[in-house]
């Protein structure tokens, strides 16, 4: 237990290559130690050491063969694509986050928020008083960034915690905690404007979204929201699990629903381990 604990401070210290020997000192007094073959594969994982990631996290899938997170990122380090993210893994990694998510983006020049704002700002001037779903909210940013303008917008997010950092923001008239999908498909839904910031990327197939938005908003609308960006076919859960997504694959759900591609750009979307991101800023009418 001291052991264990121990590692976990060094960890959340950035302390990782010091916190592998005491991991391994839990293991070797107890092999079947959950948390600390989860917590060693997390810190492979982070020091991009895959094939020991990999180990680890199929050691504990091995042990708990329902632990859905494991069974993603094992898919996402072996190049195996998934449809999508399991919700408990994105609750957990964004409650996390939660308490220092915007000072952590900062510190990676992370521009989605500021692009999507930018877009939106000059689309309102011909709306009046346009209201806005922010899906995916997170802790607001896209709110901070609008905060002046006169607008509604409402906010959708998996995690509490980061709908509590959300509402310390004051700019969402309501906050909702549910997945997106769930919401869309049960919400009374009327706004001129969709927005989904860095939202995707835990979300590889995007059909039921799309379909949702266009079958059961009152009115026509937007839908603007960022990606990663790939130039593979489709879209790709990535070794960082987490999904990119070809404009290609937009097009093709363009098509498949009647949205009319409206803008596409590639822009520098955050850093990640000192290089940039590429990724995609849409905005879409239907």
């Amino acid at each position: 237990e001291i052991y264990f604990n121990l590692g976990n401070v060094l960890q959340q210290s950035g302390k990782l290559i010091q916190s592998i020997d005491i991991y391994k000192n839990v293991l070797r007094i107890n092999p079947n130690n959950l948390g600390a073959c989860n917590n060693l594969g997390n810190v492979y994982f982070k020091l991009q050491k895959i094939e020991d990631a990999i180990k680890c996290y199929s050691r504990v899938l091995k042990l708990d063969p329902n632990n859905k997170k494991m069974d993603y990122l094992i898919n996402a380090l072996t190049g195996n694509t998934v449809s999508t993210a399991p919700l408990s893994y994105v609750e957990n990694l964004f409650d996390d986050y939660a308490y220092n998510f915007d000072e952590y983006l900062s510190n990676l020049d992370y521009l989605a928020p500021k692009k999507i704002s930018d877009i939106i700002k000059r689309l309102i001037i011909n709306i009046r008083r346009p209201s806005i779903l922010d899906l995916g909210c997170g802790t607001g940013l896209i709110g901070k960034e609008l905060k002046d303008k006169n607008i509604t917008i409402e906010g959708v997010d998996l995690s509490k915690k980061m709908l509590k950092q959300a509402k310390l923001k004051n700019v969402y008239k309501k906050l909702y905690k549910n997945s997106i999908t769930e919401f869309l498909n049960s919400s009374d839904l009327n706004f001129d404007i969709f927005v989904c910031s860095d939202v995707f990327i835990y979300v590889g197939e995007l059909s039921q979204i799309f379909y949702l938005i266009k079958k059961r908003n009152r009115n026509s609308g937007y839908l603007i929201f960022s990606t990663e960006h790939t130039e593979a076919a489709g879209y790709v859960l990535e070794k960082s699990a987490r999904y990119s997504h070809s404009k290609e694959y937009i097009e093709i759900l363009c098509n498949k629903y009647e949205y009319k591609l409206e803008r596409f750009e590639k822009i520098k979307l955050r850093k990640e381990t000192g290089n940039f991101i590429i990724g995609g800023i849409y905005m879409l009418k239907f």
